[in-house]
């Protein structure tokens, strides 16, 4: 069976052995091969690995294949020790001065297929294919005689298991990276896993301080009670155990006292007393080197160094129990359980001598590796030292089920972290700061609160970015430590593999009959594997009976399953998914994409590009614009794998014209991921006699020129846009062009022409026959006509009706509830409440604009509310605060490259610098205003800059009025001749303040008097608000004017919320 595996591939051969073959009878050499193939056989297969040919005298196995292991490459690295150690000794061939032959072992480790070679099916040999193959044959190549060399990606899996030295940066033959290459030494016998994991990772515990004061208290007691204790320290892999107690073991040492750590070893769980022999080995300073005699010289130099001379007994059984040469007892010898015995009188001994009058804490590492022997000693080790204070620690992935582990006094389990420390620990990381947060946070999103996870996963971003652009452009592989660590756990399933694997590809949740279904087997015998892989901690069960759904315990043991299977079996399953949502049978959530992402996965492009097309736009229907963005980028990632050019054209314009919506709601409709979008899409458009497809992207170029503040521009993209819709009888597009239209020509300051355009779009069409024009361009058409030609008829002086017709597109924009409408409107109708003065309405909705804006993402209309909260505040006398906020505002739009509606807040920021006597800085923000009106033909709010200009220029020098005076006429005569009634009282009634009783002029009282009824705007807007409802429970909340600014997004989502609930039942208005 052909299988994707991550497994340690070793490469070994003889050196010399092409010289041999010349020397020897070919019997001679035949023989010899067969003894050093069986050698290796037996080695390789020891360690747990799987030999898969033989060419001549190289050999290739695999350490991870077909059963996986935790320790894969661990065990690699000690078959190829033990090969270069045992090779020479093989009797030699026949004939003068042969010198014994060495090997060289290449190993590295990565993600290959396996299975039967089809070119030797009749040996029943086995081959891989994959880099990393590939590498270990070349590190092989570079091995020196009687040498094991690994790659660095092997050296990070057991760093701290051996001794090793660098051999370089090399560039290998046929591989287009350089690869850092290593030579394996020896074993080291006291081995700590942990360290290697540890030695990169997070620089403090983070999480963990209940547990850690747990363990703190147990250790007090121990010595105030001057007992032995037990305490288990309980959690799945990688959850924080050794990083615990880690922690605790250097608090120990702060106070003087003593800590041994005894390590466990999966492939040493059968070998009797290894974690105290190899503790031992370590103090006694062995090496595997040492003749017996040095051996017994050091034995006896490290007994001397803990009081009395060691007996000759002593250094015998200690001999014994490191396994030096002459020292292995007969296993018939009945005189076994009495070696035991002396051996653990030794050991305790020893541990006593370590004590001394201090306390000591005894650590035993992965203690599920226990071995039986080790468990007695143990058990020994309560009874000698049962009044002495000493306190044991075992760390075990689960409670023992093993009678003989010593019972423990206390027990601490280990849970997975919550998000927010787990993404504290990836921050903790030496080098996490150079990450993005949005990338750190994906990285303990997909830890699923696993400490260990999180550090691998941080540390493969960082070593990702380290490696360049290229890299980083890639799909980030799985760090192997982790593949290594969920492999083994996958391959403990037997046949609930097959199951795993195809839910794997239903995604992380799912219900058991679909999958049954989809699998073709019977319902009892699914259910019985997926309880079983619950048990085995790959799933976990929520809820029961006919609800029952389960999930993967951890998103990574979901993409170790997937990864496991070829990917001509992912395509078949994901194509049999899609098939089954087609005909309306969900296998898995049913959410917008699902479908897409299945027939993406089962390769079939022109469908998923389309199927993307449909969740982008059922995304942007929810206001769910980043969504709708990366759906829509997916469909046009496959594009290229559509092979009918015209489809190609025909989706790729879909794809891009429903890009522009969401674009403008993320972005803002200066960006240039807009502009970029709406070219490209004008490009395909154009090529012939231009179509509907055309206007979202002169919609969108329009939006960027407007909000680029190229105002002319945008007024000839509108007409264009109208001409097409006219020329092609299209409705939405004459309702949308004419909208755009007047929405140009207010800004370029002709009301009157831009009342027509709107009242003709509004007109057109009306709200109830809108149905796709909201998704089509990000906003309700009728909506928003409504609300410009509010604005409109406010420049227009027809105050009363343009509160009616913004108040009234509030209301239906609410009733919508399409929160980029909403957003849109309320800045709208922010200018009426600003212009009106009716401060408690417009912070109101300005607050209520910002929430809306934090809560949906809704970019630059968020800038758009803190500009109006601003303009609030300093009308109402708050200047200090407006102030701040509108300059918190302005660096938004410039930051934006968003211009419009800008002039209109550098003249409510120079204003309220011209009233708190900071002049410099009115004129300089009055200048920058005025030279962008000048500049862009935003027209509209001149004759106000003007008016702000004169009051400067009053201010600034009072004796002399003249230039004030000359301005305040300009303006009052530039409002008078756009029609815009509004802004030349204003300026007039400035000019007779200016004048005073003593310079009266008649002209200017008489004009006034014409135009006294647009007087008292803030009193006919609390009218207005109280007849559309808006004067009850909404009204109450201007009484909270004074909260602090800004609120974080959860104070402003807890104020919406608060603002909903206090709702009564028979308001009029719902809320977005």
């Amino acid at each position: 069976m052909v299988e994707r595996r991550y497994a340690t591939i070793l490469f070994c051969d003889l050196a010399g052995y092409t010289a041999l073959s010349e020397q020897l009878d070919l019997e001679e050499l035949r023989d010899f091969q067969a003894r050093y193939q069986r050698l290796a056989v037996g080695v390789i297969e020891r360690w747990g690995g799987f030999v898969a040919s033989f060419q001549g005298d190289g050999v290739l196995a695999f350490f991870g294949y077909p059963a996986a292991h935790e320790t894969d490459a661990e065990r690699g690295i000690r078959a190829a020790l033990e090969l270069v150690e045992r090779v020479p000794g093989l009797p030699a061939p026949r004939g003068p001065s042969r010198a014994p032959l060495p090997v060289r072992v290449g190993l590295h480790t990565g993600q290959v297929v396996i299975g039967p070679d089809p070119a030797d099916a009749a040996t029943g040999g086995h081959g891989a294919v994959g880099e990393a193959v590939n590498l270990a044959a070349r590190l092989q190549a570079e091995a020196p005689p009687g040498a094991v060399v690994v790659s660095r990606e092997t050296l990070d899996l057991v760093n701290g298991l051996f001794d090793t030295e660098p051999l370089g940066a090399k560039a290998l033959r046929g591989l287009s990276r350089v690869v850092s290459v290593h030579r394996v030494l020896r074993a080291r016998p006291a081995a700590d896993r942990g360290w290697n994991r540890s030695r990169r990772g997070a620089t403090r515990l983070v999480g963990r301080d209940a547990p850690l004061r747990e363990l703190l208290r147990h250790w007090r007691d121990t010595g105030r009670e001057n007992r032995f204790r037990v305490v288990h320290v309980v959690g799945e892999a990688g959850v924080g155990k050794t990083r615990l107690v880690s922690e605790l073991c250097a608090r120990v040492e702060a106070e003087d006292a003593g800590a041994l750590q005894a390590n466990c070893l999966e492939i040493f769980a059968n070998t009797p007393l290894y974690p105290a022999a190899s503790l031992l080995w370590s103090h006694t300073g062995l090496t595997t080197d040492n003749s017996e005699a040095q051996g017994r010289a050091k034995i006896a130099k490290f007994f001397q160094a803990f009081g009395p001379p060691a007996t000759p007994e002593d250094v015998e059984v200690a001999a014994g129990l490191l396994g030096l040469p002459g020292t292995a007892p007969d296993a018939a010898d009945a005189s076994l359980p009495l070696i035991k015995q002396k051996q653990f009188a030794l050991l305790a001994s020893l541990l006593g001598r370590a004590m001394g009058d201090r306390r000591m804490l005894l650590w035993v590492e992965d203690a599920h590796w226990l071995d039986r022997s080790s468990a007695e000693l143990l058990a020994h080790l309560a009874e000698r030292f049962a009044d002495r204070p000493l306190l044991l620690v075992l760390t075990l992935r689960q409670p023992p089920e093993n009678a003989g582990v010593l019972r423990a006094d206390a027990a601490i389990r280990l849970e997975p972290l919550p998000l927010p420390e787990c993404l504290e620990l990836a921050r903790a990381v030496p080098g996490a700061r150079a990450l993005p947060d949005g990338v750190l946070l994906r990285a303990a999103e997909a830890s699923d609160g696993i400490p260990l996870f999180a550090e691998q996963l941080t540390l493969s971003l960082i070593d990702q970015g380290a490696a360049g652009p290229a890299a980083r452009g890639a799909a980030a592989a799985l760090p192997l430590t982790l593949a290594e660590m969920l492999s083994e756990r996958l391959d403990r399933l037997g046949e609930a593999r097959r199951i795993v694997q195809a839910a794997a590809c239903v995604g992380r949740a799912f219900a058991p009959d679909p999958l049954a279904e989809l699998l073709g087997l019977p319902r009892p015998a699914v259910l019985a594997s997926l309880d079983a892989l619950v048990q085995a901690e790959i799933l976990r069960r929520r809820h029961n009976g006919v609800d029952a759904i389960y999930e993967f315990r951890h998103a990574l043991l979901q993409r170790v399953a997937y990864e496991s299977m070829l990917g001509s079996e992912r395509r078949a399953i994901h194509a049999r998914i899609a098939a089954g949502l087609r005909r309306g049978e969900s296998v898995g959530p049913v959410l917008p994409g699902v479908l897409a992402h299945h027939l993406t996965a089962a390769g079939d492009s022109t469908a998923a590009a389309r199927a993307w097309l449909e969740a982008g736009a059922a995304a942007a229907r929810r206001s769910a614009h980043t969504e709708a963005v990366e759906h829509l980028r997916q469909g046009l990632r496959l594009l290229d794998e559509v092979a009918e050019p015209e489809e190609r054209r025909h989706l790729e314009v879909e794809l891009q014209a429903s890009l522009v919506g969401p674009l403008a709601a993320l972005h803002g409709t200066s960006s240039a991921e807009i502009a970029a979008c709406c070219r490209r899409g004008l490009q395909l458009c154009m090529e012939g006699e231009p179509t509907a497809q055309v206007f979202p992207f002169l919609f969108g170029l329009f939006t960027v020129s407007l909000a680029r503040q190229r105002i002319r521009e945008a007024v000839s993209l509108a007409e264009l846009f109208v001409s097409i819709a006219e020329r092609k009888g299209h409705e939405s597009g004459r309702v949308v062009g004419h909208r755009m239209l007047g929405m140009a020509l207010l800004i370029s300051g002709e009301p009157r022409r831009a009342r027509e355009a709107l009242e003709l779009s509004l007109r057109l069409r009306s709200l109830e026959r809108e149905p796709d024009d909201t998704h089509l361009f990000g906003q309700n058409s009728w909506i928003h006509g409504a609300a410009l030609l509010s604005n409109a008829l406010f420049c227009l002086g027809e105050v009363d009706e343009a509160l009616r017709v913004g108040l009234g597109a509030l209301r239906s924009a609410d009733a919508l509830r399409h929160p980029y409408t909403t957003g849109l409107v309320l800045g709208y109708v922010g200018w009426l409440l600003g212009h009106c003065d009716a401060t408690e309405a417009h912070m109101r909705e300005a607050r209520r604009q910002i929430a809306l804006s934090e809560r949906h993402r809704l970019g630059i209309l968020g800038a758009h509310g803190e500009a109006h909260l601003g303009w609030a505040l300093c009308r109402q006398g708050d200047l200090a605060q407006g102030s701040v906020v509108l300059e918190q505002a302005i660096a938004a739009f410039d930051a934006a490259e968003n211009r419009v509606g800008l002039v209109r807040y550098l003249a409510c920021l120079a204003d309220a610098r011209r009233r708190t006597g900071r002049l410099a800085e009115a004129g300089a923000l009055h200048a920058r205003a005025a030279r962008m009106v000048r500049e862009s033909g935003e027209l509209w709010i001149e004759a106000e800059v003007m008016r702000l200009g004169a009051l400067i220029a009053r201010d600034a020098d009072p004796r002399q009025p003249e230039a004030a005076e000359a301005l305040l006429r300009d303006a009052a005569a530039l409002a008078r001749r756009r029609g815009m009634p509004v802004f030349e009282l204003w300026c007039l009634l400035d000019l007779s303040r200016l004048l005073g009783p003593a310079r009266p002029d008649p002209a200017v009282s008489a004009r006034i008097g014409e135009l006294s009824h647009l007087q008292n705007l803030e009193r006919r807007a609390a009218e207005a608000l109280r007849l559309h409802g808006y004067g009850g429970w909404r009204a109450n909340l201007g009484a909270r004017r004074h909260e602090p600014w800004p609120r974080s997004p959860e104070e402003a989502r807890a104020q919406e919320d608060a603002e909903l609930s206090a709702q009564p039942a028979d308001a009029p208005l719902p809320r977005t």
